[in-house]
């Protein structure tokens, strides 16, 4: 097979998102001790709580069986243990050969939320080690079951959430995220693939045939149509975004698809919803006017510090202040005092004000200067730390 050419640097950095399935235990109980078979399917979706000593027993000698096999194993007889391993060695070619290559890149082993999952998981991981590989990672996902629709919805949350949180920051680096789909089953590929063309630089597929060729497929930009058409609900969905529930009156322009239902005529931000925010929130905020918020009022010369921002730095404003009338509408004043990110102080009082001068944290650097009137803010400057504390 030709090696595979990938669209990165020859050294960029891999971050590798590997779907894993049963097949390591599956295929060698298949050819090696048929009896296995229908235990084996019959405990797919349970949990190791809920499994007898004797069947994690037999487990665990199945699992014993596929490393000692795996360590003597070369990459044709690796690619033909499961599917996963079928293919990371066809992704990686002789590159597996390379330790610089080894050492640099990132595996992320994405596996469900049960006893064979957790086992095959851990397995694969052994493996990957065993080959050189330095980094790999095993986030958990609580109820990623097909056992139950509830469960599989909250794990499938938090595989969201993780991904905005854990890839995101490959996206604006020497990096290739690559999401190899090859195991695991239908549902988790279903929400895998739509992942994947937010968060992947590319997604790989290889058929069961001994000579089949690895199937890759690239990112495609995303132009959702809506995502200008939610220009318009910006202010909802930034709520939304930041915890906040809505009546259903204020989410009637927003696609249903990125909501989910929250007691009586009331939504939060649903999993897709969370992605199309992850994805498009900050070019959008960057791009708009201040947002008419909650419990918040501009003076003239926040605006005028506002406008002079990067447009980077205005985004990072707009969500602070998100979260600040997000804190207020929910706990009201001790919300955000206690906001954490907020870090909400009180400066000495300023020559001519009547009322002390509170100010709050956007980043590292960047302040926003306020007096409050009950639960409203009246928002005074925003800027570097050093200038705006200096004229608040």
């Amino acid at each position: 097979m030709k090696e595979l050419k990938l669209r990165g640097a020859p050294m960029d950095r891999w971050c590798v998102v590997s779907t894993v399935g049963t097949s390591l235990l599956n295929n060698w109980a298949r050819e090696h001790d048929p009896s296995l078979n229908g235990l084996l399917r019959n405990i797919a979706n349970e949990r190791e709580k809920d499994l007898d000593a004797q069947t994690r027993n037999k487990v665990s000698a199945l699992t014993n069986q596929v490393l000692s096999a795996a360590a003597v194993a070369n990459p044709d007889q690796l690619k033909k243990m499961s599917a996963e391993l079928n293919g990371l060695l066809s992704l990686y070619g002789n590159r597996l050969f390379s330790p610089e290559r080894r050492a640099l890149d990132t595996h992320y082993l994405i596996a469900t939320d049960t006893y064979l999952g957790a086992t095959c998981s851990d397995l694969l991981a052994l493996i990957l080690e065993q080959l050189g590989f330095g980094s790999v990672l095993q986030p958990p996902f609580t109820g990623l079951t097909t056992k139950s629709y509830q469960a599989f919805s909250g794990g499938i949350s938090q595989l969201v959430e993780w991904c905005g949180r854990e890839l995101s920051p490959y996206q604006n680096s020497n990096s290739h995220v690559i999401f190899n789909l090859v195991g695991s089953f239908k549902s988790l590929q279903g929400y895998m693939n739509t992942l994947g063309m937010f968060y992947a630089d590319e997604i790989i597929y290889i058929f069961e045939a001994e000579d089949a060729e690895l199937i890759r497929i690239p990112r495609l930009p995303v132009m959702l149509n809506e995502v200008e058409g939610l220009r318009s609900n910006l202010l909802e969905l930034g709520l939304l975004a930041h915890g906040m529930r809505l009546d259903h009156h204020r989410t009637r322009n927003i696609p249903e698809a990125f909501l989910t239902p929250d007691g009586p005529n009331g939504y939060r931000l649903g999993e897709w919803g969370k992605v199309v925010w992850d994805t498009h929130g900050k070019e959008l905020l960057a791009s708009t006017e201040l947002l008419s918020l909650p419990h918040l009022e501009y003076t003239p010369s926040f605006c005028g510090d506002h406008r002079a921002l990067a447009p980077s730095d205005k985004a990072l404003v707009q969500e602070t202040l998100l979260k600040a009338a997000v804190a207020i509408e929910t706990d009201g004043v001790r919300g955000l005092t206690e906001h954490g990110g907020l870090q909400y102080s009180t400066l000495n009082k300023s020559k001519g004000s009547e009322q002390p001068i509170d100010y709050f944290r956007v980043n590292r650097d960047i302040r926003i200067t306020c007096t409050r009137q009950r639960s409203k803010l009246r928002l005074r400057r925003v800027g570097p730390h050093d200038q705006v504390l200096a004229k608040p």
